[in-house]
């Protein structure tokens, strides 16, 4: 049951994003998987190969900017991802959309933990998900023919980068 987020939070009551984001690890679990992040935000350039192998993915396209890499590639499902990865070599951005949703699992790394503690806080719509914490922010959308989000870290965004402009 991979989902994405679809609800609105500022920090206060439980989702159903927080249903499907249960019944998802206590699925792991049952089938023996650890529960535990293994790459994506706040990972590096080896992160980037684990993900797309954990997603499925096609090929890999790299664009450069001055202050980043953005890597781009479409999952087995159809959901195109892209990472970005400031000079240092931390993945400090991923953006996705598509007819499907990418395992959040994978793409949100270690923030994984803080989306499912600010999902269980708050919940408003069914279409629309916003966390804006020091940490993680993020927002997800549920569309008409699919999904669109991006999850960034705040403390990492190169200067100058308004979180706007990650596609």
């Amino acid at each position: 049951m991979r989902q994405c987020a679809h609800q609105h939070r500022t920090y206060g009551r439980v989702s159903s994003a927080v249903v499907a984001a249960r019944h998802a690890i206590l699925a792991l679990a049952g089938a023996g998987i650890a529960a535990t992040a293994s790459a994506g935000l706040g990972g590096d350039y080896v992160s980037l190969a684990r993900d797309r192998e954990v997603l499925h993915a096609g090929p890999e396209r790299v664009v450069s900017t001055v202050a980043f890499d953005r890597h781009e590639f479409t999952t087995a499902s159809g959901a195109r991802v892209r990472e970005y990865v400031s000079r240092n070599g931390a993945i400090f951005a991923v953006t996705w959309s598509g007819p499907t949703c990418p395992d959040l699992r994978t793409v949100l790394g270690e923030q994984y933990a803080e989306f499912v503690a600010a999902a269980k806080i708050n919940r408003h719509n069914h279409h629309l998900l916003t966390i804006s914490a020091p940490e993680l922010a993020m927002v997800s959308r549920r569309l008409q023919r699919g999904f669109a989000g991006r999850a960034y870290l705040p403390a990492l965004m190169p200067a100058g980068l308004a979180p706007t402009e990650l596609e």
